[in-house]
């Protein structure tokens, strides 16, 4: 530009016109390629925009399948969180069924652990006669055992007894039977006596004689001896 000046001030205008039009295709030169420069750039961006909306694309793609999972996972869960519900609405309703029965077992063991206490009070009852009975029972027992012992030795005296008396039945018995042979041998003796105390007194007329007498008491004393 300052030759091209330079050229026009020495009044050299062909010059000065070749050196702006150098000048002017310089410029247009460098205006090209700024231009093509900044093609270069928008071709750069687009392409590096298509790889990105490529990119961007296959994002879409795998997002949108990820939602289509997504979304079939939250109807499942959405079914399953609802069975889930009904499953835990079921077990409550069975809880409350179970604790009732629970409420209702400790009611019933509240009454058998006092039924159980009553038996075992009767039961300390029953054992404490019952050792009283045991005691009774042995104290009989040793008296019965005593008592038996002293029953023994008195049928053993009883016996013995029986066996004197029967020994003394047989001894008065034999006196018995001596006395009735004695007794009449005596009144056969005394019915002798008195025929010859008869046949005496028939002879001799007078009392009979004193000896006969004296034998005839002799006799009747006897059988005593």
């Amino acid at each position: 530009f300052l030759t091209a000046q330079r050229a026009m001030a020495q009044g050299n205008l062909g010059d000065a016109k070749v050196f702006a039009l150098q000048l002017a295709a310089n410029m247009a030169t460098m205006e090209a390629d700024q231009v093509a420069g900044r093609i270069a750039m928008i071709e750069a961006e687009i392409a590096q925009n298509s790889q990105a909306i490529a990119t961007g694309e296959a994002t879409v793609g795998e997002a949108e399948h990820r939602v289509q999972q997504l979304e079939e996972q939250v109807a499942l869960c959405q079914r399953e969180f609802g069975a889930k519900r009904e499953q835990i609405a079921q077990l409550r309703d069975e809880a409350a069924a179970v604790e009732a029965a629970v409420e209702d077992l400790n009611r019933q063991i509240a009454e058998l652990e006092a039924r159980r206490n009553g038996e075992l009070e009767r039961l300390a009852n029953y054992q404490t006669s019952l050792d009283d009975n045991l005691s009774e029972e042995s104290r009989m027992q040793s008296e019965l055992e005593a008592l038996s012992e002293e029953e023994s030795g008195s049928r053993e005296n009883l016996d013995g007894a029986r066996d004197h008396v029967l020994v003394l039945q047989q001894t008065g018995a034999a006196h018995a039977s001596t006395l009735e042979a004695a007794q009449a041998e005596l009144a056969v003796r005394r019915t002798a006596v008195a025929d010859i105390e008869n046949t005496i007194r028939q002879v001799g007329g007078g009392p009979a004689p004193e000896p006969v007498a004296e034998a005839q008491n002799a006799e009747e004393g006897q059988p005593g001896e």
